[in-house]
């Protein structure tokens, strides 16, 4: 007797024994549908594919095998508890009538569902879609049994947790589909355009990539008010970034070493780059890493107390500039081959080359670092010790 493509040799009348897996591995072949109701190890199954169409009731026991896999996918154990109302699975067993005594149950794998989360509230990940399937907002639901992995194509998989998800990435889920809600088997963050292969860790990429990006617009206490620039759910507008105890505040970007910052010494135009939970356009804040931007170089020209006047030169045109100075401005001494070395404003000339590190607004920047650039012999002040000129 056939059915469903599969070959079944009559045993007792009414019933179909077993028979082995269909080409391909578990996934293939045998009665096939979707689940409608579970109810203890009792499946229902609405048929679906070869063998025609109707309900099925599917028993299960102790020795029943649970798969997942497909072709082109690894074959995983899965248990009973595992199987959603919803999913599509193949079933190997003996029928008799419209009963099923299950000896295999393998779970068809489904095309991914794909976006950019835009919170992460416990173990619930609010989900903008993107590919294939349309657009609109999911929510993932995760659980203990669900999987987090980190890899693409070419790039070696590698294990997460939940806690390392950040807003703003990219992931493809694997998982149980009712309505606009996905119970989560697997979670795979992807890898971010020009990112390369991914890898996993806390914080893919380095401080101040992935995650929401802008220009601090205001900052009053622990709340800054951040102006959206760059890629991300969202794209552009108005951001509060809710910042705490146990927000970290770095500072740095390719090329630059990573330096540990306080929430004191950010600026007013500033661009940072933000990762923490986002709830409308409200962000608490976990991670806020401020992003290098190309020193403003020139000439001293005057100096009253802390405030210098440059001349521009170099990239970003001419003019002048007010520099203002504070006590937690950094001022150094540096060059090509050179040892950095520490100064103080005092030891500043007019007439030396500077470039400058800080937050604009208009013609004025609030300095975080100073660097005097070599220009030859500074008369008036002897060498740092250690500084080569």
């Amino acid at each position: 007797m056939a059915l469903g493509g599969v070959s079944f040799a009559a045993s007792t009348p009414g019933s179909v024994p077993a028979a082995p897996h269909g080409p391909g591995g578990p996934g293939r072949g045998g009665m096939q549908g979707v689940i409608t109701a579970i109810n203890g190890g009792v499946l229902t199954l609405r048929r679906q594919g070869p063998g025609g169409s109707g309900t099925l009731t599917v028993d299960t026991s102790g020795s029943t095998t649970f798969q997942e896999g497909g072709p082109g996918a690894k074959s995983g154990t899965l248990t009973l508890s595992q199987l959603r109302v919803g999913e599509r699975i193949a079933v190997q067993g003996t029928l008799s009538g419209s009963t099923v005594s299950a000896a295999t149950v393998a779970v068809q794998p489904a095309p991914p569902l794909s976006g950019v989360i835009t919170a992460i509230n416990g173990g619930v990940l609010t989900l903008q879609r993107q590919g294939p399937g349309g657009g609109g907002t999911l929510t993932v639901d995760t659980s203990g049994s669900t999987t987090f992995q980190e890899g693409g194509p070419g790039a070696t998989s590698g294990t997460l947790t939940l806690s390392q998800l950040r807003v703003g990435e990219r992931i493809a889920v694997q998982g149980t589909l009712s309505g606009t809600t996905v119970t989560a088997r697997t979670v795979r963050l992807q890898p971010a355009p020009g990112r390369g292969p991914a890898k996993a860790g806390p914080h893919p990429g380095g401080p101040g990539r992935g995650g929401l990006q802008g220009m601090i617009t205001a900052i009053n206490g622990g709340v800054l008010t951040l102006r959206r620039q760059g890629p991300g759910p969202g794209g552009s507008g108005t951001l509060t970034v809710d910042t705490s105890g146990s927000t970290t505040f770095q500072e740095g970007g390719p090329g630059v070493k990573t330096g540990t910052l306080t929430l004191s010494q950010l600026r007013v135009g500033e661009r940072i780059a933000v990762q923490g939970t986002l709830s409308g356009s409200t962000v608490s804040a976990t991670t806020v890493a401020v992003q290098p931007a190309p020193p403003l170089s020139g000439v001293i020209t005057a100096i009253n107390g802390g405030v210098l006047t440059l001349q521009r030169q170099g990239p970003g045109g001419s003019g002048t500039l007010t520099v203002d100075t504070s006590g937690s401005t950094s001022f150094q001494e540096r060059g090509p081959g050179a040892k950095t070395g520490t100064l103080a404003l005092s030891q500043l000339r007019v007439g030396e080359r500077v470039a400058v590190r800080g937050a604009r607004s208009g013609s004025t920047v609030s300095a975080t670092v100073v660097a005097v650039l070599p220009a030859g012999p500074k008369p008036g002040r002897p060498p740092l010790s250690g500084v080569g000129h």
